[in-house]
């Protein structure tokens, strides 16, 4: 996911540049880069917030920019930071796998699948052969969500020690103990015909299974959810940069000169 912007109407800041000595010319086009990137960054950030529904925080703050450095000469910005600094290691901080934000965001991203990757709840489900490959795990209209539209991850958790499908994974109890279960992972004839076939929340705890009310929590379904493109991550980072880099080289520049200055 990367994108070149071209500079044109620049001849002043070119012959500018033409005057700057080597590592002059390298500070200013590695200052030029960075700010570009992260005016570049802004507004993808402002894009998710105002294209998507209620995206967490983490999402929108989810663009990165890998800065250019006077070796490098390259400035990009990705979906989510795939490494740490040792500075940020010490001082404890927590880093999100950049793959989470790539598989909330790239469906909606044109030249992506626009099948969104598996869950985690899929991925254990499946890996215990309750569900198929080709079957897709959905909240029902019942399931409470969080506020922003995402079944929470406790809630989650919860379902999945009821139903059993921690069994095997380190770290995780195989299963909730009865008394405590609120959760059961079964296949209920439909009243119009067919099944429904899920994770279903008992009334009154699992115990009470055959005489309780059962509420349907997360659906499965046969077909893969699609998502339109609507985040357009190349487009938007370049119409971005392009309205801003003629400013930050001009910029940049005029800082060289005037610390060239300070210095005579």
């Amino acid at each position: 996911m990367s994108a070149s912007i071209e500079l044109r109407g620049v001849e002043e800041i070119q012959r500018k540049l033409n005057a700057l000595s080597g590592p002059e010319m390298k500070t200013a086009i590695r200052n030029t880069l960075n700010d570009t990137a992260f005016d570049a960054r802004k507004a993808l950030s402002d894009s998710i917030g105002s294209i998507f529904d209620r995206p967490t925080p983490l999402i929108v703050k989810s663009p990165y920019v890998n800065k250019a450095t006077k070796d490098t000469l390259e400035a990009s910005v990705q979906i989510g930071k795939d490494s740490m600094s040792m500075t940020e290691l010490i001082a404890g901080k927590k880093l999100v796998d950049a793959g989470v934000f790539r598989r909330a965001l790239e469906p909606h991203i044109p030249g992506f699948s626009s099948t969104r990757a598996e869950k985690g709840m899929e991925y254990h489900l499946r890996r215990l052969g309750m569900m198929r490959n080709d079957q897709y795990l959905m909240p029902s209209r019942t399931m409470k969500l969080d506020r922003y539209g995402n079944v929470p991850g406790s809630v989650a958790s919860k379902m999945l020690a009821d139903i059993g499908a921690y069994a095997g994974v380190a770290g995780f109890p195989g299963t909730t103990k009865e008394r405590k279960a609120q959760y059961v992972w079964g296949t209920v004839k439909a009243r119009k015909g067919g099944t429904v076939t899920g994770i279903w929340k008992v009334k009154g705890g699992a115990r009470r299974m055959t005489d309780a009310r059962w509420d349907l929590m997360m659906l499965v379904v046969d077909r893969a959810p699609h998502y339109r493109k609507v985040f357009d991550f190349n487009k938007i980072g370049l119409e971005a940069g392009r309205k801003v880099i003629v400013q930050h080289a001009s910029k940049a520049v005029d800082f060289v000169l005037g610390r060239r200055r300070m210095a005579a």
